[in-house]
């Protein structure tokens, strides 16, 4: 595989790395997230944002790209010609898309936590990207929290609440162990989500491998995912099964994405992300299903979508909530 070829007076590009490096730094708010999401309807910014996505997973490949190389010979060159930098800071010259990811790379070593016990967590509407000290990193979505604890012996993440995105690095000598709710995971080298709601754990596994074991069952042999493959843990470990890895991983480009899911479900997802919550009159049936990209925080789409489809009205209250209720006979579900 080769790495992509890059156009230096690409404005579009410049800004998408440019993006790329404020939605992965340690905490990125919600207006910054609701302001990627204007900027990446513009023609052809989502394109280029999943390019520089696309570039950064293949980090093999950027090491040796040619503009990284004479970035980093302008970097040392510049080092070494003994400005003085209390008058005059040291300059660095930008070249196209390498400088965001280089950016980058200085921004996750800023990152770095070497703290044994940390607590990390968001509030609602606010997404966070941690590295750790080992050089695994942790994404958290709304209103979740972790706490980190490593020793000589052991990596353990325990997940308290909400959800989290690992892209764990290899050591084969320190196993990676996440601890949420009904389940505890063991990984080594591997990317997966985990997501802990009331009573449940639901795991989903991208790439590479993990063990899953029950809490509840702890004598029972634990179950080994393959990539594309989703086990929920609550009473019982449920067996494998496949899973839409893009619809489980979207919260982590601001994005939901729901198929045929039943409307009091989604309703609650999209909750998940607001302050302001959408409420459903208690009198309609929920169930009918629905589908669609909606996204994060975004509950003005969402009802509006909701509304025109299920033939509901939105009706806002004194506390910012917007209420569904029936306006005329909901559309059968299907």
């Amino acid at each position: 595989m080769t790495a992509p070829a890059y156009n230096q007076a690409d404005p579009d590009l410049e800004e998408a790395a440019a993006w790329f490096v404020r939605l992965n730094t340690t905490t990125v708010a919600f207006e910054t997230l609701q302001a990627h999401k204007e900027w990446r309807k513009l023609p052809g910014k989502l394109e280029a944002y999943r390019q520089i996505e696309k570039t950064w997973r293949q980090t093999g490949q950027i090491d040796g790209h040619p503009l990284i190389t004479t970035a980093l010979d302008d970097i040392r060159a510049r080092s070494a010609a003994r400005q003085d930098r209390r008058r005059r800071p040291l300059t660095i010259v930008i070249i196209g898309v390498a400088a965001g990811l280089i950016v980058t790379i200085l921004t996750l070593g800023v990152m770095t936590s070497r703290l044994s016990g940390a607590t990390y967590k968001t509030d609602i509407g606010e997404q966070r990207l941690i590295q750790l000290a080992d050089g695994s990193k942790v994404r958290l979505d709304t209103a979740t929290k972790i706490k980190v604890h490593f020793d000589r012996g052991t990596r353990r993440i325990r997940l308290d609440d909400g959800r989290a995105f690992f892209d764990v690095a290899h050591d084969a000598t320190r196993p990676f162990i996440v601890d949420a709710g009904q389940a505890s995971v063991r990984a080594l080298g591997t990317r997966f989500d985990v997501r802990q709601d009331a009573g449940a754990t639901q795991v989903t596994l991208i790439q590479g491998r993990v063990e899953v074991r029950g809490r509840a069952q702890t004598s029972a042999k634990p179950v080994e995912l393959r990539p594309g493959q989703q086990v929920t843990a609550g009473q019982a470990l449920s067996a494998p099964k496949a899973a839409d890895v893009s619809a489980a991983t979207s919260w982590t480009t601001g994005q939901i994405v729901f198929h045929a899911v039943p409307l009091r479900q989604a309703i609650a997802e999209i909750n998940r992300y607001s302050l302001h919550h959408i409420e459903l009159d208690p009198a309609y049936r929920g169930e009918a299903p629905v589908t669609g990209i909606f996204d994060t925080g975004d509950v003005e789409a969402f009802t509006s979508s909701v509304s025109a489809l299920r033939g509901l009205s939105v009706e806002r209250q004194a506390d910012g909530a917007l209420l569904l209720t029936s306006a005329r006979p909901a559309i059968p579900a299907s």
